[in-house]
């Protein structure tokens, strides 16, 4: 395909090394794409290493961190090409895996988002979610130790030829028909981080596109190496956070307080063992 066609947005947060690494392993990948590099009011003098790193590069500035989706839109917005690949700073292709993603967005028109098979980095499939849990189990994700059995009833590896699916599996590489992202508005900024791909995957299907995800195109994620490691408790009340507003916004106000008061007895728990 023509790789012209192709914006490319990678979006960093504290992690300009990981970043830099990211987007030219995607510039070599796919010569002609236009390369953003969006850093979400990272505070640490982020941009400038960016900009001297890849002055090629498009670097869009945040003044403030506005989360996974809202900092992502930044760099969709900052571009105008048919096809947007977003990219966490931590994904690093498997062959030519990125051009593979592109190909089959652009084989069917009614396709509106492709996803990879991610694997660690020795090559074995990571696990996945396969379809957004119910309620109550989301609720129960929200609570202390809990949050465990909700792991283990949602998450499985992909398997299979390429294929259309129901859910994306997750957000770390995706191909998007940049149609299909402007017509449904893009991430809604209210899910700071975490679980953006039940929404997103909701709003896709509602406006009829189609999702595949082409397990032949392989994306070694490690996973949270995009967000620096000491920040593993905020990173998990975010995405508590963002559960509780999933469960407002599409099944009402009562499973979303559940969810808030789960929460809660989290932070209650966390904060009693680190006093003990």
């Amino acid at each position: 395909m023509d790789l012209t066609s192709v914006d490319v947005v990678v979006l960093n947060w504290r992690t300009p090394d990981m970043s830099i690494e990211c987007a030219r392993l995607a510039a070599a990948a796919l010569p002609g794409a236009k390369i953003y590099l969006v850093d979400n009011g990272s505070g640490d003098g982020s941009s400038q290493r960016m900009r001297q790193a890849m002055p090629d590069a498009v670097i869009v500035e945040n003044d403030r961190n506005l989360g996974f989706g809202g900092g992502f839109n930044s760099g969709i917005r900052a571009g105008q090409r048919p096809f947007v690949v977003i990219l966490n700073s931590d994904a690093r292709p498997v062959g030519d895996a990125y051009r593979m993603l592109l190909e089959h967005c652009a084989s069917d028109e009614r396709i509106g988002a492709v996803t990879p098979q991610t694997v660690d980095g020795q090559g074995r499939p990571v696990p996945q979610l396969v379809a957004e849990p119910p309620p109550w189990l989301l609720v129960l994700g929200c609570m202390p130790v809990t949050w465990r059995l909700v792991a283990s009833n949602v998450y499985r590896p992909t398997a299979g030829p390429p294929q259309l699916i129901d859910w994306l599996p997750g957000l770390c590489v995706t191909v998007f028909r940049r149609a299909a992202l402007e017509g449904i508005g893009a991430f809604d900024p209210d899910y700071f981080l975490g679980w953006e791909e039940w929404d997103i995957t909701r709003r896709l299907r509602a406006a009829g596109w189609r999702i595949a995800i082409h397990t032949g195109a392989e994306v070694i994620h490690e996973g949270h190496g995009s967000t620096p490691t000491n920040l593993k408790s905020w990173r998990n009340k975010h995405g508590r956070q963002s559960i509780c507003h999933h469960l407002r916004k599409y099944y009402g106000p009562g499973w979303s307080t559940l969810a808030r008061v789960g929460s809660g007895v989290t932070d209650l728990y966390i904060g009693l063992r680190k006093g003990s």
